[in-house]
């Protein structure tokens, strides 16, 4: 192990890249307090679902470019010399940091081994570590800046998450989640069970991400709302119409961006 790696292992909760994410069956959040996760054993879920699927624009999710502009908008403006990005699946969005001119030093941390393998043939600048969210092997304010792109949703407690978050943090915590998301659940054909649409087990508006920032010792820095670009407008006067947009109708967009201030 080279130094860097060992500096960043220092301090890190025993056990770390191995922590267990369950939760009991039906468990509440005690932040959220929506029910959660019906049993299902989520991490074997999204290791099998990175067989199938891909989240980098370039095999087809084109929805990974919005996830990342939402992220991007509010990134720290200070120059940070480190970042984390928790849940980075492929790395599409180290990749977007690394080459917009962002932290020197790019970290990504995923569940899964198989997206892991992609990001580390794509992404050769980044270094990319398998290991839980709940128990991130990483020591207390290791990083600059952690960002935790489109994950909490899919988490059986968002508060234990964001709070490992805000422990491996320095400074900034950038959170982004779908906007006033209605939550579905689907009917599986094998098993007749039903089951949440896209693992998605939580919802959030402005209140719920505020607050739970607000309970996890963060504070909210800037919280704007993403909605989808303007079809045939520069990229620039699309941003503009969409902060117009958001005064004049303050209705749910695609994603809430938040910046968080530790401490």
């Amino acid at each position: 192990m080279d130094d860097p790696e060992r500096a960043l292992l220092e301090g890190a909760p025993e056990g770390g890249a191995q922590g267990d994410t369950a939760s009991a069956p039906g468990a509440t959040d005690p932040v959220m307090g929506v029910s959660m996760g019906d049993g299902v054993d989520w991490p074997a879920y999204y290791r099998k679902e990175a067989e199938i699927s891909d989240f980098d624009p370039a095999q087809g999710d084109e929805a990974e470019v919005l996830r990342c502009e939402a992220a991007w908008s509010v990134f720290p403006p200070e120059q940070a010399g480190s970042m984390l990005d928790v849940g980075c699946g492929e790395g599409h969005f180290c990749g977007w940091v690394k080459d917009r001119g962002g932290p020197r030093r790019v970290v990504g941390l995923d569940i899964s081994r198989t997206r892991l393998e992609r990001a580390r043939s794509r992404r050769p600048g980044v270094h990319f570590v398998e290991g839980q969210i709940t128990h991130m092997p990483f020591g207390e304010s290791a990083f600059d800046v952690v960002t935790c792109v489109e994950v909490l949703e899919h988490m059986e407690s968002p508060s234990r998450v964001l709070a490992e978050c805000a422990r491996v943090a320095g400074r900034w915590v950038v959170v982004t989640v779908p906007d006033g998301e209605r939550l579905r659940r689907a009917l599986c054909p094998h098993c007749l069970r039903t089951f949440p649409l896209d693992g998605h087990l939580a919802s959030f508006d402005r209140t719920a991400l505020e607050g739970l920032a607000q309970d996890c010792g963060l504070r909210v820095e800037c919280l704007t709302t993403y909605r989808r670009p303007v079809v045939g407008m520069p990229r620039p006067l699309g941003a503009a119409v969409r902060r117009l947009q958001s005064l004049l109708f303050p209705a749910p967009g695609l994603y809430l961006a938040a910046r968080m201030r530790k401490g």
